[in-house]
């Protein structure tokens, strides 16, 4: 007998959702914005100089009515910062310490749709 408790067959529908949906970006950012890490986020008015992110980099994904310019003054992109593991000593297996990642990730909001989307990651600051 299967135990069809409230919270089970939520718990089932979430897999079966995040199973079809993966590899989707607005999956991608409601996962990273609600899950366990701990981020900040906020407006991106200008790039950080350890961040070089170009108008060719993000014109196949913003489209090339636009610019990088444009997005930072329309106030679209965000900018998340794991400055927070900076510092942090790493895991040590057999013998070496792992790598310790404080990425950057730069989401924009899609005008029409409202959607943060990622665009681009950068794995170290």
């Amino acid at each position: 007998m299967g135990n069809n408790t409230p919270a089970t067959v939520l718990s089932e529908l979430e897999s079966e959702y995040a199973f079809e949906h993966w590899q989707q970006d607005a999956f991608f950012t409601f996962q990273f914005l609600n899950g366990l890490n701990p981020i900040l986020i906020h407006y991106c008015c200008c790039l950080p100089k350890n961040f070089p992110v170009t108008d060719t980099v993000l014109a196949p994904l913003l489209g090339h009515q636009t610019s990088l310019q444009a997005e930072l003054e329309k106030r679209s992109l965000y900018l998340v910062v794991h400055a927070i593991f900076s510092g942090l000593h790493s895991s040590i297996i057999n013998g070496k310490p792992q790598l310790m990642a404080v990425p950057l990730t730069l989401l924009h909001q899609h005008p029409s749709a409202g959607l943060l989307l990622p665009l681009t990651f950068q794995i170290s600051s």
